[in-house]
């Protein structure tokens, strides 16, 4: 589950989050000082002084941080939304668990394949059938066989009980996270965005926005 640091700051960092929409570089924060001393933060492509971007408009912060703000209204989940979403995946999960089964099932079979050929050399060893050499070779070979498997039946025991897990959490936060980004101190908003979003990419209209989540939230968002 996200775990949410409650510190304020003054702006929410961004720099990570939005990119620009037109070649999907970073943008970055530019300072104006007006002769008064007043100071105006805006975003700016970074490379909008190359003639590969034609975006060449400043974004004032403010405006930034609004918009990204209501973009949390377009992945927020009703409830009914929710758990349409959370059955289409569960029976995906479901189909999937039969899949491992059925390895886990050859997993049991190929690891007492692999317990009786440990036997089975120990006991030409022992006999004078095969050398040392020869036993140890055989031997590092079975017992990496044998590691081998232990590893893929604890990630196949596991893995289903891992995702369903961050699939219900992931949920429970979409399904009130306008609320929750709108609420939240800046510090929590920007883990909010950082765990949700590859990249938000802005041009200078309103209209001009695109997000990339993260999973699994890419995924629950369009189950299909």
């Amino acid at each position: 589950m996200l775990k949410l640091d409650a510190q304020h700051h003054p702006v929410i960092d961004l720099k990570a989050t939005v990119f620009c929409i037109e070649c999907g570089r970073r943008l970055i924060v530019q300072h104006t000082r007006t002769r008064t001393g007043r100071v105006y933060e805006y975003f700016v492509c970074h490379r909008r002084r190359d003639t590969v971007c034609q975006q060449r408009k400043a974004l004032p912060i403010a405006l930034v941080e609004q918009r990204v703000e209501d973009l949390y209204r377009t992945i927020e989940l009703d409830p009914g939304q929710r758990e349409g979403i959370e059955q289409i995946v569960l029976v995906k999960l479901h189909r999937q668990q039969a899949v491992d089964d059925e390895r886990l099932t050859q997993i049991t079979v190929e690891a007492r394949t692999v317990e009786t050929n440990q036997a089975k050399l120990i006991e030409a060893y022992c006999a004078d059938a095969i050398d040392r050499e020869v036993f140890l070779t055989h031997q590092r070979r079975l017992n990496a066989e044998q590691a081998s498997l232990v590893r893929e039946r604890a990630r196949l025991e596991s893995e289903n009980t891992e995702i369903r897990q961050r699939v219900r959490d992931a949920l429970d936060l979409l399904q009130d996270v306008h609320a929750t980004y709108a609420d939240a101190p800046v510090t929590v908003r920007k883990q909010l965005n950082r765990a949700i979003f590859a990249g938000i990419f802005l041009g200078p209209e309103p209209g001009q926005i695109r997000a990339e989540l993260n999973e699994p939230f890419a995924s629950i968002t369009q189950p299909g």
